[in-house]
Parts: structure tokens; sequence; C-alpha cells
């Protein structure tokens, strides 16, 4: 089986995943789809893999022989953007790594590959489909469903019937990997909120402070235990976490990561039109830019109206947010608030 040649907006859905494993983020550096070309099958890589690979395997062998040593400042990676493996798969390969780092590494290496540097690769509303596929009328039968797969949301979401176990569409499982991911990053950082609440758990007012904002942060998860079945952590320190592709997700929630994500599947979203309105994002982009986009899509979308006090995001909570999803310094956050709060609620009128 050879590796399949991917276009640009066959990968767009690996824009979706944060991290990525070392073999991704070679295939996407030279343009393969990763689930099509896997090394334990015994065939020949493609053309650029190999050097590219070793290149990257010895700049993050170089950072983990470093682990636990006081890090170089400047370190492009470092343990703010490295993720570690289980304890019993702590191989390179397994790591997994920011998109950003990756980036960050081939820019220094003088080498700007498509994906990971093109400015026309953004992730689009509607998402590709199989070539000629005709509309699907069974489909409609699992929007019955309030609960699904990652397997089944992201067949759904490119438009195939999850039942059907043929050939996986080209970009399929850069959104099965992004859902996967977003699933367990945010079931982890509500296992380790009800840990923190639990110590900090009393009336005494020393605490309150913590404890709310704490609670605000934990409300800000789109994936909770309200939302995720079949992945309970906790007996985490004694087993290992529940297969990811074993849970349940509640559609809402999907839904939910989906607008944050600024994507509408036509399954998920079968009353959108087809050209969405969306906000026009200039060529030139700081991160900062970038990060207030997201946050429009997030807290300025379908839910809020201008004329609704109601719907205005809750400063602090809003904050949090983009101090705890970004890493933003709280005066980078704060200014990103400012930018974004409605005129009327920065500026109120009446009695003063």
């Amino acid at each position: 089986m050879g590796e399949r040649q991917a276009t640009n907006e066959n990968l767009q859905l690996w824009k979706l995943q944060e991290y990525l494993t070392l073999h991704e983020a070679v295939c996407l550096a030279i343009g393969i789809e990763p689930s099509s070309f896997l090394m334990h099958e015994g065939h020949s890589p493609p053309t650029g893999w190999t050097p590219l690979y070793n290149a990257l395997y010895a700049a993050i062998e170089d950072y983990l022989s470093q682990f636990g040593i006081e890090e170089e400042e400047g370190a492009i990676f470092n343990k703010s953007n490295v993720i570690e493996p289980e304890e019993n798969n702590r191989s390179i390969g397994n790591h997994r790594i920011t998109q950003n780092a990756f980036r960050k590494w081939l820019n220094s290496k003088g080498l700007k590959p498509s994906f990971f540097f093109s400015k026309k690769l953004t992730v689009p509303d509607r998402l590709p489909v199989r070539e000629n596929q005709p509309k699907n009328p069974s489909l409609e039968f699992w929007r019955l469903r309030e609960w699904l797969t990652i397997h089944e949301a992201s067949c759904l979401a490119l438009g195939c019937d999850p039942n059907i176990r043929d050939e996986e569409p080209i970009g399929w499982k850069g959104f099965y990997s992004a859902l996967g991911e977003a699933v367990v990053i945010d079931m982890k950082t509500e296992y380790e909120y009800d840990k923190a609440l639990d110590i900090v758990l009393s009336p005494d007012t020393r605490y309150y402070t913590i404890y709310q904002g704490l609670l605000d942060r934990k409300d800000n998860l789109i994936f909770s235990e309200s939302t995720v079945k079949g992945y309970e952590l906790g007996q985490l320190e004694e087993f290992s976490p529940p297969p990811i592709d074993e849970v349940n997700i509640k559609v809402t929630a999907i839904k939910e990561w989906l607008t944050l994500k600024s994507i509408k599947p036509p399954f998920f979203f079968p009353d959108e039109p087809e050209q969405q309105t969306v906000i026009s994002k200039p060529e030139y982009q700081t991160r900062l830019m970038s990060i207030m986009y997201e946050t429009i899509n997030r807290y300025y979308g379908e839910n809020y109206d201008p004329s609704d006090r109601d719907t205005v995001p809750n400063q602090i909570r809003l904050i949090a947010w983009l101090r705890d999803t970004y890493s933003l310094s709280d005066p980078e956050a704060k200014a990103i608030d400012k930018i974004l709060r409605p005129e009327q609620v920065k500026r109120p009128q009446g009695k003063k």
C-alpha cells in the first residue's frame, strides 16, 4: 500500500489537533496523510520522510536528555509544549508535542512546509467529503442519537456512515485524533480541578477566591463528567485510563467544540446555510490576534445578542479561560477581554 498524497484541504482537519506525534508532524510537513503511512508496515518511506524524522528525533532526544534539569532559556522543546507518554510506553515517537513547537523548530532550520506555514491553510467552515459522494439519507437517523463515540462523530462529520467499514477518507484520522485529544485534555483537567477542590473545600474565607477560581475554570470545560461517559479517572493512580475510542460524548458538547473550532459540518449543523458568515481574518496576524478571533468565535458567536446583556460573557470566566487555554499572562488576557467587551458594558449609562 503506497502513501496517499493529500491536498491542502484534506490535511486541514489535522490543524484541529493541538498536539502531534513525531510521525504525524513529519508526514504533514511533507504533505502526506499520516494515517496512510505506518512505519511498521515494512514499506519504503516517502521521499524526505527519513531525514526529517531523524533530525527531529535527535532534537527531541536532546531535550529529553535534559528533562528534569533546569531548562535552557528559549529552548524550543520544553515542559510547556511536550506531553510525556504513559510509563509503559515512553519511546520518543509516543511523545506529543504542540504544532507551534514543531513550527518553531522547522523555522529555526530554514524550513517552511505548507502545512505549518501557509497562511491559506485555515480550517474550512464545511469539511471536505469524498468526491461525488451523494447525500446519504440514512445519516438522518443518526440525529436521533444524543451520544456518539469519537469514531461515529468523525464519520458523520465527513458525511460517512459509521457502520460502513470502508476506507477512511483523507482527513478522518485528523478529526478523530483532534476530538479525542480535546476530550482527554478536558477530562484530565477536570480530574485535577476536582482533586484541588477537595483540598480547598471549606467555608473558610481564606480559600474562597481559590475555590471560586477553580469552579469557574471547571465550568469552562466543554468535555466533563456530565458530557462524557466511560472515561472515569477516579482510579487513575492505580489503573491506566480507559481506551478513548470506547467513550460516548454528548452531541451538544461535540457541537460546542466544533463551533469553537469554527467549522460547521452539515450533519451537526443541518440548518446552517452553505455559506457561513464568518469573521474576516487579515493575512497578517500575531498570536494574540489569532487568539482574539478564537475568542470571538467562542463567546460572541450564535449565542451572543448585542441587545441582551445576559448574553455578554462573564468577564472573570473569559479571562480565566484565556489564561488557561493559551497560557497568557493576566495583562494579555485582560487586554483581549477589553478589546472585545461590548461598548455598552464597558461604559454603562445611567445612575452613577
